[in-house]
């Protein structure tokens, strides 16, 4: 009996062992550009009014020293099913994690700051996760920063990590947040800046993570977005974490503009005779 389509396909493939082509290394950079654009498009909402996630996304996606070279990945691990949004039967892992370059890593406190050595041992659910979705290792610290952020959704009120009323962009909120830690890395450690906060006390990483508390606040109070009942301890206009903030807006504000990402307003000029004569006819 002749072979159907089915065995022929299969003895095909057995026989000839057919390989998936590589990717150059050219092809490779085009892919990874345009899924930062796709996702930049998703992100912009956020990052229209928080300077300091704008800049973590511009130095990851044009690196440190606007060298041409990129300046880390970005990682979503997907949850969901029964298991929820962030899902807690991956303990120990992490909502979101920034890991830095080598460039970056250092603050003024010596924080204990997550790595690609240790987060492998620190997080081994969520590490082995990630393998499943095909990522095997982590980028370099030498070759620039990573942010890992869970993302997904689920409509259910009995799965882990539900929260009521919750959007379904949680896991973005997140990401603007490890974002906003790499813009801070950098204006501490390319500008000299945000060493200090309100009062010139040091701003160490606890003054930190209260700064991401009020930016989510901030976020969710524009746009609706999710923010934890915590945060809004935190928003309120004389607190030192939102005088913080303003601060660390105005230094993020300060090395975007010398990254060429805000523009230079031009003084109007008078329109020349052709112009008005071209505007009779628009």
């Amino acid at each position: 009996m002749a072979d159907t389509a089915k065995d022929l396909v299969k003895k095909d493939l057995k026989e000839n062992k057919l390989k998936v082509p590589e990717l150059d290394e050219k092809t490779k950079k085009h892919r990874d550009q345009m899924a930062l654009l796709e996702i930049r498009a998703e992100l912009d909402p956020y990052l229209i009014d928080n300077p300091a996630a704008r800049l973590g996304f511009d130095i990851i996606e044009r690196g440190e020293e606007l060298d041409g070279k990129s300046g880390g990945e970005l990682l979503a691990m997907i949850a969901g099913g029964e298991e929820g949004l962030y899902n807690y039967n991956l303990r120990p892992g992490f909502y979101g994690a920034m890991l830095p370059s080598e460039n970056l890593k250092q603050t003024i406190d010596g924080g204990n700051f997550l790595n690609t050595k240790n987060f492998p041992n620190r997080a081994p659910n969520t590490t082995e996760v990630l393998r499943r979705q095909g990522i095997e290792s982590l980028l370099p610290e030498s070759e620039g920063s990573t942010i890992y952020y869970e993302t997904g959704y689920v409509d259910d009120p009995d799965a882990k990590g539900y929260y009521k009323n919750a959007p379904s962009d949680q896991g973005l909120s997140t990401l603007m947040e490890e974002l906003a830690h790499l813009g801070v890395r950098f204006v501490q450690q390319k500008q000299g800046e945000m060493k200090t906060g309100a009062f010139d006390a040091p701003f160490d990483l606890a003054d930190e993570e209260r700064v991401m508390d009020v930016m989510q606040q901030r976020s969710a109070d524009k746009r609706g977005v999710y923010s934890s009942d915590r945060n809004s301890l935190f928003y309120e206009r004389g607190s030192i974490p939102m005088q913080n903030m303003k601060k660390l807006d105005k230094a993020a504000m300060k090395a975007l503009k010398e990254r060429g990402m805000i523009a230079t307003p031009v003084e109007p000029t008078e329109p020349t005779m052709m112009e008005r004569l071209l505007g009779i006819f628009n």
